[in-house]
């Protein structure tokens, strides 16, 4: 990796990928795996980004984004989003596929729902 832009303080990152977390200056303990991937990233940690131009904003802190073009909310935490082309519905969420790429969301112990549209599950111990 050749660093362009930022200190680099940040520690223990492992980035893999041409211009992978250039924008990194005290971001640590992040996996960046992919073209671009994290790219955006400046002081974020214990992130996982793996996929062409994965990550998107300078997103936050406990991330995971799978997939080329997953986009993170900008300085938000604890978001998972997977699939290709996938944006985040925020800090606290997870969003998996979606648009014209899913046809239903199958999670050992939740029931299956097809939706053309971005729906909130509420998982409850009741039916």
């Amino acid at each position: 990796m050749q660093l362009t832009g930022g200190s680099n303080d940040g520690i223990q990152n492992t980035i893999l990928g041409v211009n992978c977390g250039t924008a990194l200056t005290t971001g640590y303990s992040n996996v960046f795996v992919g073209r671009q991937a994290g790219v955006a990233c400046t002081a974020g940690f214990q992130n996982v980004i793996i996929g062409r131009n994965a990550g998107g904003n300078d997103f936050a802190n406990y991330n995971i984004a799978i997939g080329a073009g997953t986009n993170l909310t900008a300085g938000a935490n604890y978001q998972i989003v997977m699939g290709y082309s996938q944006a985040s519905m925020g800090a606290g969420t997870i969003k998996i596929g979606g648009g014209n790429y899913a046809s239903g969301t199958y999670i050992s112990g939740i029931r299956n729902a097809s939706s053309s549209d971005d729906l909130i599950v509420t998982v409850s111990s009741g039916d």
